[in-house]
């Protein structure tokens, strides 16, 4: 009996599962064919080959939880918000001070000017 034949997956149960794409007999595997393509073999199947393909596969995993650490590091920002908000707090207060000094000086002049 010919199938088409994509990947052999070996199971734990040392069963074998065949996706299809090119003829194959399968005569001589003791196998499960299975018509659907499931996620779960579709991971495997992916995993299987990205192994196959990536021998440095730990040095790429640790390069990017770095580059995930320092990308989502705010810890900078977060000391850079604060001594803003800091400095904004010191000149609204300043601000405000002129107001009313500006309030009170023009308030004299009026009631003087008014007095005379």
């Amino acid at each position: 009996m010919l199938v088409k034949l994509c990947n052999i997956l070996k199971l734990p149960n040392g069963k074998t599962i065949i996706t299809s794409t090119q003829a194959c007999d399968v005569r001589r595997f003791d196998l499960v064919l299975i018509p659907h393509v499931y996620e779960d073999i579709l991971k495997q199947l992916f995993l299987n080959s990205m192994n196959q393909l990536i021998s440095n596969k730990d040095k790429i995993i640790e390069n990017c939880k770095i580059i995930k650490q320092v990308l989502t590091d705010t810890a900078s920002l977060d000391v850079q918000s604060e001594d803003l908000h800091h400095e904004l707090t010191l000149v609204t207060e300043l601000i405000r001070q002129c107001v009313d000094e500006n309030l009170m000086t023009h308030t004299l002049g009026f009631t003087h000017f008014m007095g005379q």
